[in-house]
């Protein structure tokens, strides 16, 4: 997914900014991250979240989970930053406290493909 695609996300009732949907992009696309195993490394590319992203960015489709999945990945950026420091699963699992993605995700494809 290239940079240049990227547009200001909206939803019904979420309103996500250009600076944010950047820091997301760069979140889950670009940058490394530090794991529990302690390797270091970009996400694995997840067919689910990238069709989010797709319905996302092609704002046709969107369902609730493709919302609640732009909130996760931003405040885990927010906990992570750009940094090493964090690591992922720490930030990951405080994360789906208030903003489940995986829950979402699953309800979702009870009565959906993706």
């Amino acid at each position: 997914m290239e940079r240049e695609n990227r547009e200001e996300t909206r939803g019904e009732e979420e309103k996500v900014s250009i600076d944010e949907v950047d820091r997301i992009f760069s979140h889950i696309y670009e940058r490394e991250h530090l794991f529990a195993d302690g390797t270091i490394h970009k996400f694995y590319p997840d067919y689910y979240m990238a069709h989010s992203w797709k319905r996302l960015r092609d704002g046709k489709g969107i369902q609730e989970h493709d919302l609640i999945m732009l909130r996760h990945e931003l405040e885990e950026e927010k906990i992570m930053g750009e940094g090493l420091e964090i690591i992922y699963e720490k930030a990951h699992n405080e994360v789906e406290k208030t903003w489940n993605y995986s829950k979402a995700l699953l309800e979702y494809l009870k009565t959906h493909d993706a």
